[in-house]
């Protein structure tokens, strides 16, 4: 009996052990990730540490304004309406795009001034919960296949997937590494789903990178549905039911999901329909993409060749990645149809990169000009996950295969080392060549390091000193890592430019503070609190909704191309994307509700010569100055008409005309109910004299618009 409850008593510490150990395993996997990550920006001097700011391109025109916006959703409208969006319209698109991340509701903690500092430890947080969601996937199938190899190896393949190149380059469109973060928990849902036949982890893991990030789980759901097959093809004794069984619970997930969503998927795609779905996008004519030796590049420790059209896909997720991939093919007992299958996957993947009809067919039918292949985090996963499979076969790879695979990518570098052109520095060759034999040196050690050990007449487990060793290797591969993710934030600076924390934080400051005045100046005025505000000079095309202020200016990928049209024909400013209240007039003021003008030029009375500028708005002679702070100066606009007025029945009969200024007109006239030329244009060949305090200028009209 005594010795009965002495078995139990060790039965259960041992589970309260290892689920200790899990719990410490899995802690790993997300904090070291995120501290690599915080020491590397750290280290390039990003602010809170330095001088520079995570802001570049995007991040900062557009996801750091919509990020600031969250605090102004209920005074410029809500989740479903915004009036700081171009002249006002559906913001559910620019919410469900960019924003609709649950981490994105702490960002409210932070001020706005400081916002680059939160998104760097945002991004920091995300690349951690990557590492978790890996670590909690590669977990389960460690225990799920009884394997023997030290469970350190977790910790060591979650740090090598969070740190993936993908992430490093694509964290500034931050809400597309929400689903890296939930990939792993789909497909161990879909794994789960198969061997176990329960599909709860699945539906939740649907819903969430449903709406976490719409636009990037199209892309994890193709891939899962090839990783379907690939895991009822290894299971074993699967009946014609069965199968049927798990494709019907696998379907039912993915709609219940939907269904889950659809209070937010719904009205973004009707969101859609007004903009990127039926409107212009960009063509490539070409049959691939690049050339496919520049894949080889990608081997090499720091490459980046740009995010552009014509660059190769970030593939480095460390060298020891590449170590076990490649030996997985070599592992005697992984059956051919395991190896055949998961060639097949990463041979397609590879080339959907390549082709550029298969290219187009993963970004949802409508291939980017910007940050391409943004499907790519699923071929790092397959990557990272076959090398983690691989690594649980440690024994049965042979120190042959280390040997040749070790030649085999010296022969590589020594190509890059030899032609220079090729765009790989010296550098980037020391490096690798140093990690590749720090990587062989220590698992050639673990190979000759055996289960157990002879002392005297004691024999011992060498259990802690290959755990030592599997150590070694996870601080070589986070040093590593680290370095490499260096070399990225490099390429994109010397590419873009990250922005200075400092002129941020200044400008961001100032901006506020001139809100404020307006702000002041309308109730001081008796105005009805609803008027919109113009710059003559602008950070982005986002600032209205940053500063929470009724705007003109708008730039996303959930634009209106119907108010885009409408502001074009009027004489804005306007392209594709980007709305711009550049061109605006006095009557486009009045007639839009633009009682105030932002400038950094003062303008003199009645000084029209002034008027000709390079960039509009620009305060009008009748505008009258406000205030002048920190060298800015805001005017207020006598002539603003309130956001509703009465016009006149003829406004139906309204029709563009040849130009901006004629549209003008015959709005103006539409809405009055007269036929009046409130601009007249000049003929060609017309000079106009003006004599101001003796002085004389000739204007010579030679291409009237």
């Amino acid at each position: 009996m005594e010795r009965s409850i002495e078995i139990g008593s060790m039965i259960t510490a041992g589970k309260t052990y290892r689920k200790s150990y899990t719990a410490f395993l899995l802690t790993a996997c997300f904090l070291l990730p995120a501290l690599i990550m915080l020491v590397t920006y750290a280290c390039y001097g990003m602010a809170p540490f330095g001088e520079n700011s995570v802001l570049i391109m995007d991040m900062s025109n557009q996801y750091c304004e919509f990020y600031c916006g969250l605090k102004h959703i209920g005074k410029m409208g809500d989740l479903f309406f915004s009036w700081s969006k171009a002249l006002g319209g559906n913001y559910i698109g620019v919410f469900a795009y960019y924003l609709s991340s649950p981490l994105s509701i702490l960002t409210l903690l932070c001020p706005n001034t400081e916002m680059p500092i939160c998104l760097l430890y945002l991004t920091c947080l995300k690349i951690g919960l990557c590492g978790l969601t890996f670590g909690i996937l590669l977990n389960k199938r460690h225990q799920r296949k009884g394997c023997g190899t030290n469970r350190i190896y977790i910790v060591l393949f979650s740090v090598c997937y969070a740190m993936m190149s993908y992430n490093i380059v694509y964290s500034l469109s931050l809400m597309w590494i929400d689903a890296v973060i939930w990939l792993p928990l789909i497909i161990l849902g879909t794994e789960t789903l198969v061997h176990e036949g329960r599909w709860g982890l699945l539906l939740a893991s649907f819903t969430g990178i449903f709406i976490s990030t719409y636009y990037l789980s199209y892309m994890a759901g193709v891939f899962t549905c090839i990783y379907l097959l690939y895991a009822i093809g290894g299971r074993r004794g699967l009946t014609k039911k069965g199968v049927f069984k798990i494709l019907f619970r696998f379907a039912g997930s993915a709609v219940g999901a939907a269904a889950l969503g659809a209070w937010l998927l719904l009205p973004t795609f009707y969101s859609l329909l007004q903009g990127k779905i039926g409107g212009e996008n960009y063509q490539n004519n070409n049959v691939t993409n690049y050339n496919l030796l520049d894949l080889f590049k990608k081997l090499i420790i720091g490459t980046y060749d740009g995010i552009i059209i014509r660059v190769t896909p970030f593939l480095y997720c460390g060298i020891l990645v590449f170590i076990f991939f490649f030996a997985f093919f070599f592992i005697k007992s992984i059956s051919p149809d395991r190896k055949i299958g998961i060639f097949l996957i990463v041979a397609f993947l590879l080339l959907s990169t390549f082709f550029v009809r298969v290219d187009w067919a993963w970004h949802i039918f409508q291939l980017p000009n910007w940050f391409p292949y943004r499907y790519s985090f699923v071929i790092s996963f397959m990557l990272v996950l076959t090398a983690a499979n691989a690594c649980m076969h440690f024994r049965e790879i042979s120190r042959v295969y280390y040997c040749f695979f070790t030649i085999l990518m010296m022969s590589v570098y020594i190509v890059f080392f030899l032609k220079p052109q090729l765009g790989i520095t010296k550098q980037q060759i020391r490096y690798s060549v140093v990690f590749l034999i720090t990587a062989m040196g220590l698992l050639l050690l673990l190979k000759y390091i055996p289960t157990s050990a002879k002392i005297g007449k004691l024999r011992m487990r060498t259990y802690g000193l290959r755990g030592a060793v599997w150590i070694l290797i996870l601080c070589m591969t986070s040093v590593e890592l680290s370095i490499h993710a260096d070399y990225l934030l490099h390429g994109l600076d010397n590419e873009h430019g990250f922005e200075s924390y400092d002129g941020y934080y200044q400008y961001k400051k100032r901006m506020e503070e001139l809100v404020k005045i307006a702000e002041e100046d309308d109730a001081r005025t008796g105005g009805s609190g609803f008027y919109r505000i113009v710059q003559g000079f602008q950070r982005n095309y986002n600032e209205g909704i940053g500063l929470g202020y009724q705007s003109i200016s708008h730039y996303s990928s959930a634009y209106n191309r119907h108010i885009n049209s409408f502001l074009h024909k009027l004489g804005f400013a306007q392209i594709y994307l980007w709305s711009s209240n550049s061109g605006s007039t006095l009557m486009t003021d009045a007639l839009f509700s633009v009682k105030y003008v932002m400038t950094d030029k003062e303008i003199a009375p009645n000084d029209p010569e002034q008027k000709i500028v390079t960039w509009n708005p620009l305060p009008m002679d009748p505008y009258d100055r406000v205030q002048k702070y920190d060298g800015t100066f805001l005017y207020r606009n006598p002539y603003v008409l309130a956001p509703c007025y009465a016009v006149s029945g003829q406004l139906d009969q309204f029709e563009w005309g040849e130009d901006p200024l004629e549209s003008q007109n015959h709005l103006m006239n539409a809405l009055m109910g007269d036929d009046t030329d409130y601009f007249i244009k000049l003929q060609k060949g017309t000079e106009y004299l003006e004599n101001k305090t003796a002085q004389t200028t000739t204007y010579l009209i030679t291409m009237p618009y």
